[in-house]
Order: structure tokens, then sequence, then C-alpha cells
């Protein structure tokens, strides 16, 4: 199965016919990525590691992940993604998930990132998205963040970007000796070529 990477086109093929090349790659991987059976026999060594190697949790940490989500659906498709990264969250035992690139209008979403996560309650979210354009569902940028249960309750302030572009979101956890720490999910999108 070729990858992304692995597509090559020689000759003078048409503009259409890379295209499609590198959509049926893309689609290949985007399969691969949603097999939830990878998550059963796996361990963390196992993992592609990008950035910092992931290793077993300690006692009293609380461990934050990032993704650039590359879009989220909030239908079947959603779901299935969604279904990945709760899998994935499970299995690296993360606490505070943040995301960029959801590309969804979160008002005119069917569903919503604690349901796309299937997160407990007690969890707490922040999304964010372009409030100045209700086109459509689909809308390129937008951030989540995420506290999961166990922490939820240090949890005592959040909010977004509040030019309502969706550039970033946060929340705010207090803990002993009213120590705060803000987590902020941002998303600088490039310039137009």
């Amino acid at each position: 199965m070729d990858t992304p990477e692995e597509v090559h086109t020689t000759g003078t093929a048409s503009v259409g016919k890379e295209r499609r090349l590198r959509v049926k790659a893309k689609r290949e991987l985007d399969k691969r990525m949603l097999d939830l059976t990878l998550f059963k026999s796996c361990k963390l060594k196992d993992l592609p590691i990008i950035g910092d190697k992931i290793a077993l949790k300690k006692k009293n940490t609380i461990r934050f992940y990032f993704e650039n989500l590359n879009g989220i659906r909030s239908g079947l498709w959603g779901t299935d993604k969604g279904r990945y990264f709760t899998a994935l969250i499970k299995k690296l035992d993360v606490d505070c998930f943040g995301a960029a690139e959801t590309n969804l209008q979160w008002t005119m979403a069917q569903t919503s990132p604690t349901k796309i996560l299937n997160l407990k309650q007690g969890s707490r979210t922040k999304y964010s998205c372009n409030k100045n354009e209700t086109i459509t569902e689909k809308q390129q940028g937008g951030t989540c963040i995420t506290m999961k249960e166990q922490y939820g309750q240090y949890v005592k302030e959040m909010g977004a970007d509040e030019t309502g572009l969706g550039r970033w979101s946060w929340l705010r956890m207090e803990g002993n000796n009213d120590i705060k720490t803000t987590v902020i999910t941002a998303y600088s999108p490039c310039k137009l070529r």
C-alpha cells in the first residue's frame, strides 16, 4: 500500500491525475489511521514518535497531548476519528488533550467535542471556531482543549479567542496554595501562497 510519501508520478501526467493519486494515498493513510485494532496489541514503545519519547506516566503527573486533527466531522467520519483519538488518549494515559484545525463550525455541528471524544462526566472542554462565518459546518481552523474528569475539578476558568476567530482555547487550573496554571491550545494559520 502506498503512503503519500511513496506516490510518484512520472512523465507529463495531468494535474488531475496527480491530484487523484494524492487523494487516493491520503484516503489509504486515513484508513490505516482509523484502524482501532492497532491499539489492541500496541505498546507505548511501538507508537510512532513525533517530538519527545513517550514513557510510562509517573504518579502525580498530568500528561498533556496536542494533535493537529486536520479536520473532524460531526457525522460518521467524525465518529470514527473520535474513536481513534479516544483510544489514543486512553492508551497514552492523557489527562489534557489540545487540538488545532478542528475544521468544524461548532455552532452548526451535530455533536460536541465531549461526544466525539466520548468524555466522561466531570471532564471540561472549551472549543473555538470562527463565529463570524456561519455558512457551512465545515470551516478551516478552530481549536479545542479538554481536561479529563480526574482533573476537571481543578479547572476554574475556561475561555476562547475573544475576537471570535477561533484561534485559541484555554483553561485555567487552580491547585494548592492558590497556584494557577493556564493551558492554551492555539492555531496560527499560514499565509496564503
